[in-house]
């Protein structure tokens, strides 16, 4: 003790000597080992100063964890016995060894490129990832039964659960599988010992473990985001917790750049933190606004009083951000205002339908009624005369939307999208599959303004829909009569064929637009920016299908679907006459559901996004709305590509977007089913839609229950 007791006697008199009075700290033990210069920045102690005020949390956090759990990490316990099960920490540990060894081959196998894209859900049920998931949450569940273990099991539980959260802070962004996989591993954990995610109003521990995460740099930042957003996801974490974490960071950036007379990006880093964290947490279903009021409360007012240099860069963000979170909020008050006028209608339908004897009165007679083709629909729906006048007239706003912005087209603008696409076709017949051809003839289509101007993206793909459909119904040839045959002429004309050569290729363009998109940003934002263009292109598709429809229904009766083609494809408009053919658009949508929905790195991670879109278009141009299009919108609607897929999304976040498009089928066919007679195309989707219904009761009965 000699040295210890004479460096605190020096100090003592040097303070008497300068009339100080300054705390003593050991200038040797700094810098003997390697603690504490390795500790983090926050737990970092500062020679002279004590301990500050986030120091001492780490106390407080000591003090809402189990006193046994910190005995528990110093002395190994005996075997837990549960229900004649033993279960050890070396036990669940090894496991875990053991998937995170999988892991780490399947990401070498898979090669620095596309490990970054592999994901759980990519994985099927017979991988061994999943099957060790699998006998982890068994082997839990029988050794530990319910929650309500014993302390030493608990315990047990949270000392292996600290070490599978580091792990977590162990890995990068660039393995997603690893830590989708440690989250699950704690989900599983967490359904035995409840104190991981915590109670009603409690903290939990995973939450405790993660204010202490390293976040010092920008890398770590963007690791411990994710993993908060997997956490939320897995309902680890409270979302309250978050809001309010978040809410003091953005306030402290903000308290911290004002006093800055430079932008500082270091400064708010937490802004852009939670910005980020924000948009992805609703865009993905984590989160909705109503659940994060705080730090929207916090970025608001950095939208609006922005006076500091370093907070003006995140004004415009922020505005966009609360944008779309406006316009989400209206999409969900429409969806949900929709599905109670729905339920009010269908229960005053049934009402209706009780059969009294006041209600039935005498038999009508059969001679004086019309044809079932000629009974207006509105009397026998379950959807008021309002709605059905509104969605009958929808092609007409579209056919005077799509005049009046055909107006504003510059000089020579189509003549210029033929150009276009007529060198996109020699590209995809000269040099198939060259990425130094495609990059050249994007950049060609950047030059003309398409993906950089609004205006010019939409004139392009406008143009380019109808020159492709117009091309396509020109290479229409019928079967020759034979001379001295006297056809049927009330029989249905016969069936053309088409040439769908420029279709296809349009097509793969906008696939491959979409593939490629990548305006710059994080991941986030290009897969943001994917969305959009594809929203984009759908949208466009959408409205002209619907003005073309409008413009060639002149004097035909727009009540009833076209009748199908021999053999159960999509047939001609008999109904219209042959003025209006469904099949060039329903072979343009088949393609781009097919290319887009297709297994790939580039898109697998925003796959439900991409099913969203492609159904909100599919209910924009439903039976009720493009009757002549009912055929060729059922086989898209039930296409493996699409409809298996929206069901089989994880946590069954597709399943809102399959509901809504079942009731539009059922919402059109109701009126003709009430008829007594049915004519042949209706009996023909009827048929389509049994078979529909009977695929799903067998793949899917809980989606119909």
């Amino acid at each position: 003790l000699t040295p210890a007791i004479a460096a605190r006697r020096r100090h003592r008199e040097m303070d008497a000597s300068n009339s100080t009075n300054t705390p003593f700290y050991d200038a040797a033990a700094l810098g003997a080992g390697k603690y504490p210069a390795a500790l983090p920045e926050p737990l970092r102690p500062r020679p002279g100063m004590g301990l500050r005020s986030e120091q001492l949390l780490v106390y407080e956090a000591f003090q809402r964890l189990p006193r046994a759990a910190a005995a528990a990490a110093a002395a190994p316990k005996p075997p837990v016995r549960e229900k004649g099960l033993t279960v050890t920490y070396e036990a669940l540990d090894a496991l875990s060894q053991k998937l995170e060894g999988c892991v780490s081959t399947l990401l070498t196998a898979a090669g620095p490129a596309r490990s970054a894209e592999i994901t759980l859900q990519h994985l099927p049920e017979t991988h061994e990832i999943r099957v060790l998931l699998g006998q982890a949450k068994k082997q839990l569940e029988k050794a530990y039964g319910t929650p309500g273990l014993p302390t030493e099991n608990v315990d047990l539980v949270l000392r292996f659960a600290q070490q599978v959260f580091k792990r977590l802070y162990e890995r990068s962004l660039a393995q997603p599988l690893a830590l989708e996989v440690f989250v699950t591993l704690l989900e599983c954990l967490n359904a035995v010992a409840p104190q991981l995610g915590g109670e009603e109003e409690g903290v939990g521990a995973v939450w405790t473990w993660s204010t202490y995460a390293p976040t010092e740099t920008e890398p770590q930042r963007k690791l411990h985001r994710t993993i908060l957003l997997l956490l939320a996801r897995s309902k680890l974490i409270k979302l309250r917790d978050v809001d309010g974490m978040l809410a003091r960071l953005v306030d402290r950036d903000v308290v911290s750049a004002e006093k800055e007379d430079d932008a500082s990006v270091t400064s708010c880093a937490w802004i852009e933190f939670a910005l980020l964290f924000v948009q992805t947490a609703v865009v993905e279903r984590i989160a909705s606004p109503p659940d994060l009021p705080r730090v929207l409360e916090s970025l608001t007012k950095i939208a609006g009083n922005s006076g500091a240099p370093s907070l003006q860069n995140y004004r415009k963000p922020i505005l966009r951000l609360m944008e779309e979170l406006q316009q989400q909020a209206q999409q969900l008050a429409q969806q949900a205002q929709q599905a109670t006028q729905q339920a009010q209608l269908a229960q005053q339908q049934q009402q209706q339908t009780q059969p009294t004897q006041q209600a039935i009165g005498p038999a009508p007679d059969k001679s004086n009624v019309p044809p079932p083709t000629s009974a207006p629909i509105a009397f026998s729906s379950s959807i008021g005369a309002a709605t059905l006048s509104n969605l009958s007239d929808a092609t007409r706003r579209a056919a005077e939307q799509t005049e009046a912005t055909i107006r504003n087209d510059p000089l020579g603008m189509r003549q210029q999208v033929t150009f276009l696409l007529e060198g996109w076709m020699r590209v995809n017949s000269e040099a198939p599959g060259s990425e130094k051809a495609l990059a050249q003839y994007m950049q060609l289509l950047q030059q003309h303004g398409v993906g950089k101007l609004e205006d010019q993206t939409e004139r392009f793909f406008r143009h380019s829909t109808e020159l492709a459909v117009e091309a396509v119904l020109k290479t229409a040839t019928r079967p020759e009569v034979t001379e001295g045959e006297n056809p049927n002429p009330e029989a249905s004309p016969p069936q053309n064929t088409l040439n769908y050569n420029v279709i296809d290729v349009y097509a793969k363009l906008v696939a491959l637009l979409v593939r490629y998109m990548n305006s710059g940003g994080t991941q986030e934002q290009v897969a943001a920016q994917r969305i959009s263009l594809l929203n984009k292109v759908l949208g466009i598709t959408m409205r002209t299908l619907m003005a073309h429809y409008e413009r060639n229904k002149s004097g035909v009766s727009a009540n009833l679907p076209t009748t199908p083609a021999e053999g159960g494809g999509v047939g001609v408009a008999t109904e219209a006459r042959g003025n209006w053919d469904q099949r060039p658009w329903y072979r343009l949508l088949l393609n781009l559901v097919h290319d887009l929905n297709s297994p790939s790195p580039a898109l697998d991670p925003i796959s439900l996004g991409i099913l969203s879109v492609f159904g909100s278009a599919f209910h924009v141009v439903q039976p009720l709305v493009v009757p002549g299009f009912a055929f060729a919108w059922m086989e898209l609607v039930s296409h493996r590509m699409f409809f298996s897929n929206l069901l089989l999304a994880k946590n069954q976040r597709g399943w809102g977007v399959a509901h809504q498009l079942i009731i539009d089928l059922f919402l059109f066919l109701e009126p003709h089913l009430r008829r007594t007679e049915l004519t042949d195309a209706i009996k023909h989707l009827y048929k389509g839609t049994l078979r529909v219904l009977l695929v799903l009761l067998h793949d899917f009965p809980s989606f119909l229950a």
